[in-house]
């Protein structure tokens, strides 16, 4: 799994906040169609600069001397952070946000999912793992410092 970037980040909250805020404007906030899009527009792009860099993806590879532990500790971090296993294997584990549903709408998500998971890839020595850039920093904290990332590593 690849981080995200700025940009792609940006977009898709831009697409997700701009359009419904212009036409909630235009329709119940009274303004005039054009008005309530520009508004849209212009907080959509706002908002979008505000959390992208909070929302976009980063990778993080982390050491373990045991891994039994170091996944022990890992699942209660990840349980304070409120997120929940949605897939275990040997040498991954994908973590999904418990408020992740809060974002749907009967079938319909208002977010995409894969903007909250967390992906752990687990080797012999240490875990790299992908997702949300303020809720990785908050588990960098919790399980230790990390080491720089390697491509080689993975």
């Amino acid at each position: 799994m690849e981080p995200k970037g700025f940009f792609g980040t940006w977009i898709t909250i831009f697409a997700l906040t701009g359009l419904p805020f212009g036409v909630l404007m235009s329709t119940v906030g009274g303004m005039e169609t054009d008005e309530g899009l520009a508004a849209g527009f212009m907080f959509g792009v706002l908002f979008g600069v505000v959390m992208a860099p909070l929302m976009m993806s980063v990778k993080v590879r982390l050491p373990f001397a045991d891994r039994q532990s170091f996944v022990s500790k890992l699942n209660v971090s990840m349980a304070e952070l409120a997120y929940h296993p949605k897939t275990q294997a040997a040498e991954f584990i994908v973590f999904e946000a418990v408020s992740a549903g809060a974002y749907k709408l009967g079938p319909l998500s208002l977010a995409p999912a894969s903007y909250f998971t967390v992906f752990v890839q687990l080797d012999q020595d240490g875990a790299s793992i992908v997702g949300p850039r303020q809720t990785v920093r908050k588990l960098e904290r919790r399980l230790g410092p990390a080491a720089p990332y390697s491509a080689h590593a993975a």
